[in-house]
C-alpha cells in the first residue's frame, strides 16, 4: 500500500487535489508518489509505512532462535529445508519487537545448517501520523524542485530518488521510526 496517492501529491504541491493539470504534470505526481515510498523506505526502514510480508532466508545458525534482520508484527510461515513448520513449534511472539524467532520449549525445530526461509509481516497497523506529514513534506518539497529545476531533479538517471534531494526536516521526523535492523 502506498502512502500517498497521485491525488495526495497533486494536493501537497498545489493546494488544492481539484486543480487543473496537465497530462504531464498529473504522471509526475504518480512517479513522486512512488518515490515517496521508497525513500521513506530507506530513512525508516521497509514495513515503517504499512505492514508488508518480508522473506528472509538463511542458514539456521542455532537450533533455538533464529535472529531476522527486522522486527515483526508475526510470522506467517516458516520453511525448514522446503517443509512448513507447525506453527506450534516456534515462538514468534515472546521477542517479535527485537525480530527474534525462537523455537518453542522443547523443540528444536531448525537444526543447525538446516536452509530457512522465514516470512513475517512487519510494520505498523496504522501508518503513524509523523509518517504521513513526512510523505508531504516529501512530496511538497520534490514537486517545487520538479518544478523550478526541471522534471526529475530529485531523482537519478533511473528514477530513484537522491538522498540529497530529501530535507533535514524529513529525515529527523522519520528518525524515530527506524525499524530495529541486526548489523
Amino acid at each position: 500500500m502506498s502512502l500517498l496517492t497521485a491525488g495526495d501529491v497533486k494536493r501537497a504541491i498545489t493546494g488544492d487535489s481539484t486543480a487543473t493539470t496537465t497530462t504531464d504534470e498529473d504522471a509526475t505526481f504518480g512517479t513522486i508518489a512512488a518515490a515517496v515510498d521508497v525513500a521513506i523506505g530507506r530513512i525508516a526502514g521497509e514495513g515503517a509505512s504499512s505492514q508488508q510480508p518480508l522473506t528472509w532466508r538463511g542458514f539456521a545458525g542455532s537450533t533455538v532462535a533464529i535472529v531476522l534482520p527486522w522486527k515483526y508484527a508475526y510470522v506467517s510461515a516458516v520453511k525448514v529445508d522446503g517443509v512448513t513448520l507447525d506453527a506450534s513449534t516456534y515462538d514468534d511472539e515472546t521477542r517479535a519487537a527485537m525480530g527474534i524467532l525462537d523455537a518453542a520449549a522443547g523443540y528444536a525445530p531448525w537444526p543447525v545448517g538446516s536452509r530457512v526461509e522465514v516470512t513475517a509481516v512487519v510494520g505498523p497497523a496504522q501508518v503513524g501520523a509523523d509518517v504521513l506529514r513526512a510523505a508531504f513534506i516529501l512530496a511538497r518539497h520534490w514537486g517545487a524542485l520538479d518544478r523550478q529545476n526541471g522534471r526529475g531533479a530529485w531523482a537519478d538517471e533511473n528514477g530513484q530518488p537522491l538522498d540529497s534531494s530529501i530535507p533535514k526536516s524529513v529525515k529527523d521526523m522519520l528518525a524515530g521510526n527506524a525499524l530495529a535492523g541486526v548489523g
